[in-house]
């Protein structure tokens, strides 16, 4: 077992006090400006199947293209594949589909999650039920594997990962190496860890604030801990890591409700606590270049405590914010017109992007996804 899981032990017992962190520090008093963008003037998508199933949020490369995972049909037996189908979309609306190896020899897979890099794309992977040929007995324990191409698909390599803990999120650096999110399937033990080219342990990355530990010879609550363990599943499954040029933003609601850490491939991670008006949650970042400020997805107070009771919200309040990605001050609101503040994937280039259904639709015709750009 990487060593870095003992360690981890000690990282998120806060989860267990997640409604102490619920609230995020709040803006002082002054007044944010707000910017209202319209994203209407849409360029249709014909060649982007719509599902209404996605298995990876719209997701967006630090150079401005958009990614989709779409569950499709197959044209057989009218059931919905178990891997997403990949598309990229430029930001002139070119839309390509996009191949990501898969292992072979398993009864059953998934993949829970995507990241598109400057120059490489990751996707995670589980695979369970080997058939024979994967080992003496078939058995019905996880597999992960790590997905890797370049940006336009090519150079597929499947990377088998031996870690001692489960993996739910990746991200790639440009140089090579990975930064993985994921957990200790035995202590529940949420763990980030650094991986080489090859996928294999680098070291444990210490990002999360620090609890107290249990005090000596206190016997522990099951029943918080019991709530503590269901939150890291849901929490490491609502996490996302997001390019900012050559490095990785990650936001992890739910674990941290207020901070984005900034990880660089060195392995060098700084944690930027974000000043969040109205008890508003962090629910992510979104892709951009490396320079100018972040754009952070945030929740309002009502649905994060609707999302930490039942762990889904119909329509959830929403908001972007464009913030100071060294002090983490909020600079301005981003009021968008057109599609809803969820459906907001990029922000690269100085502008904000989005993939959604046009509005309205004719009477009778199926629906349409349409692409719009506009500057922040």
């Amino acid at each position: 077992m990487p060593r870095c899981l003992l360690h981890a032990t000690v990282l998120v017992q806060l989860i267990a006090a997640a409604c102490a962190l619920a609230q995020g520090p709040e803006a002082t008093g002054n007044t944010i400006r707000e910017q209202r963008i319209e994203l209407t003037s849409a360029v249709s998508l014909p060649w982007l199947p719509d599902t209404g199933m996605l298995g990876y949020p719209s997701t967006c490369s630090s150079d401005g293209d958009i990614y989709l995972g779409e569950l499709v049909y197959d044209e057989k037996g009218g059931e919905l594949s178990s891997i997403p189908d990949l598309f990229r979309v430029s930001p002139t609306g070119e839309v390509k589909h996009i191949s990501m190896p898969v292992p072979t020899g398993f009864k059953a897979m998934d993949s829970p999650s995507f990241f598109a890099g400057r120059g490489v794309l990751v996707a995670v992977i589980r695979a369970s039920w080997p058939t024979d040929g994967q080992g003496a007995q078939p058995h019905r324990g996880t597999t992960y594997f790590l997905s890797v191409t370049d940006a336009d698909g090519g150079h597929p390599r499947l990377i088998r990962l031996d870690l001692g803990f489960g993996v739910d999120k990746a991200a790639a650096f440009e140089p090579g190496g990975f930064v993985v999110l994921g957990m200790d399937e035995k202590t529940f033990r949420p763990v980030v860890a650094m991986l080489n080219d090859a996928g294999q342990f680098d070291k444990c990355l210490d990002v999360f604030p620090h609890p107290d530990e249990t005090a000596a010879g206190k016997e522990p609550d099951r029943a918080a801990e019991t709530a503590r363990e269901q939150n890291v599943f849901y929490s490491i499954g609502a996490a996302q890591f997001a390019p900012w040029g050559s490095d990785i933003l990650m936001a992890a609601p739910g674990i941290d409700n207020s901070s984005v850490y900034h990880i660089r491939a060195s392995g060098e991670v700084e944690r930027v606590t974000l000043k969040l008006p109205n008890g508003e949650q962090l629910r992510s970042a979104l892709g951009s270049g490396g320079k100018g400020d972040w754009v952070v997805r945030t929740r309002s107070a009502e649905s994060a405590k609707k999302m930490a009771k039942v762990h889904l919200v119909v329509n959830p309040e929403e908001f972007l914010y464009e913030v100071n990605p060294r002090t983490g001050e909020v600079l301005r609101k981003l009021t968008v017109v057109g599609p809803s503040p969820g459906e907001v994937a990029c922000a690269a280039d100085g502008k904000l992007s989005a993939i959604y259904v046009a509005q309205p639709q004719p009477a009778g015709a199926s629906e349409t996804l349409v692409l719009a750009s506009a500057p922040r």
